[in-house]
């Protein structure tokens, strides 16, 4: 009986011992293997090491996904390193840590941030923070601060809607709204009046890679002969010469000679002359009679060129006289039963730095809400009625009258597209 107890004693002791070195080898292998560690790389390298995989997804300020890849700790062993090693991150060291302002070209407006979410979560720490486990997600969605930094207050969700179709309208539609001009000098002024809209936002023509602005045209541009130009063609060539930066003094001469030789205030007062004859003048300083008659607000359009004239007409006026709400008599929260029409009556009201969400109708409508009334989310585009299956047209009076109120909104000043 004795031999047994003690037989039972060592034997059940040696069972302590195995169970108690299998814990401690469990401890050993959680300290070797820590949350976001690569895994055990065994004394004197004699195991491979573990990787862990987890993803990445991007998304546009227009809800596009830019990217959705996997990865592997093996190539990149923080998500800091990935985005910059492969996904061309645009980042900057802050108090705080390490900001990301745009990755594959997302996020040119800064109304907007690249929000991080890990595991369908919003992440507790910053990019730089990061610890990565198996299988993790991370994403990096646009979202809007919510607010403007100088203006008219908050935004709501249709301020949100805007920059929204603004942004997709130049991603996606702005290279071949200027593919089709012939070229630039002859072509379609409210392209380059956009130019300088996208300029005030912080928009870059060229940010998506569209190559919209070829090398031929800027040829085309400047062997042209100022002589020949006549009617609209002074405006589109001054637009398009602003565009690409070419110098202006030859076209001011022959602008001047034309001015005072060739028309009067009468032969170019009318829906279609008037602004490519009045910004050129307020621009390069050229003051003739006929400049100054135009600029006279005794010349202030009337209806007879129908609203949309009117609108452009007020908008030009605007560069030389500031009017209120009330001076521009013609302007208030209706639908002109076109989303180009209704678009157009932005443009005075930015000129004189008044927000169109302050005119509103009798149903408490303001006129942006009558102009997104228009917007086709599968298209992601403002068109002129709902027919319509693309670009045509209107679309570049639309656009540009869109960020005419969007460039006010966001600065709280005036905002003159034909400036």
């Amino acid at each position: 009986m004795i031999k047994f107890i003690i037989s039972y004693y060592f034997m059940f002791k040696k069972r302590l011992l195995v169970i108690l070195f299998l814990v401690l080898g469990l401890f050993t292998f959680a300290a070797c293997k820590e949350k976001g560690g690569n895994g055990n790389q065994g004394e004197g390298g004699g195991k491979e090491p573990t990787y862990l995989n987890y993803t990445i997804k991007v998304y546009d300020l227009d809800g596009e996904e830019l990217a959705n890849k996997a990865y592997s700790t093996k190539d990149y062993d923080s998500v800091l390193k990935a985005i910059k090693g492969d996904l061309n991150a645009v980042c900057y060291d802050t108090q705080y840590g390490t900001s990301v302002s745009s990755i594959k070209g997302s996020i040119v407006d800064p109304n907007w941030y690249l929000a991080l979410y890990e595991n369908n979560e919003y992440a507790s720490t910053g990019v730089d923070g990061l610890v990565i486990d198996e299988g993790d997600v991370f994403e990096f969605k646009s979202e809007c601060w919510n607010t403007q930094a100088s203006g008219y207050g908050a935004f709501d969700e249709d301020d949100v809607l805007l920059d929204k179709i603004v942004y997709t309208y130049m991603k996606k539609y702005f290279a071949e709204v200027v593919k089709s001009s012939a070229d630039l000098a002859t072509g379609d002024y409210w392209s380059m009046m956009m130019v300088y809209m996208m300029a005030s936002l912080g928009y870059d023509a060229n940010v998506f890679n569209t190559n919209a602005f070829k090398a031929e045209y800027k040829t085309a541009l400047q062997g042209t002969d100022l002589s020949t130009l006549d009617g609209a063609a002074w405006g589109k060539y001054f637009y398009a010469a602003r565009a690409f930066g070419l110098d202006l003094a030859a076209f001011k001469t022959a602008y001047t000679t034309y001015m005072t030789s060739s028309v009067t205030a009468e032969t170019v007062y009318s829906e279609w002359a008037t602004p490519f004859y009045l910004s050129p003048a307020k621009y390069l300083e050229v003051e003739t009679a006929s400049t100054s008659a135009l600029f006279n607000t005794e010349y202030r359009a009337g209806t007879e060129w129908g609203l949309d004239g009117w609108c452009w007409q007020m908008t030009n006026l605007s560069l030389n006289k500031t009017f209120t709400l009330a001076e521009l008599d013609n302007i208030s929260a209706t639908d002109q039963t076109n989303g180009c029409s209704t678009a157009l009556l932005l443009l005075p009201l930015a000129a004189n730095n008044i927000s169109a969400r302050e005119v509103k109708n009798e149903t408490g409508q303001d006129l942006l809400q009558l102009v997104l009334a228009y917007y086709d989310e599968t298209l992601g585009l403002v068109k002129w009625s709902s027919e319509d299956t693309g670009i045509n047209y209107s679309t570049n009076q639309i656009y540009a009258s869109l960020m005419a109120y969007k460039a006010q909104r966001d600065n709280g000043k005036a905002v003159n597209i034909f400036a």
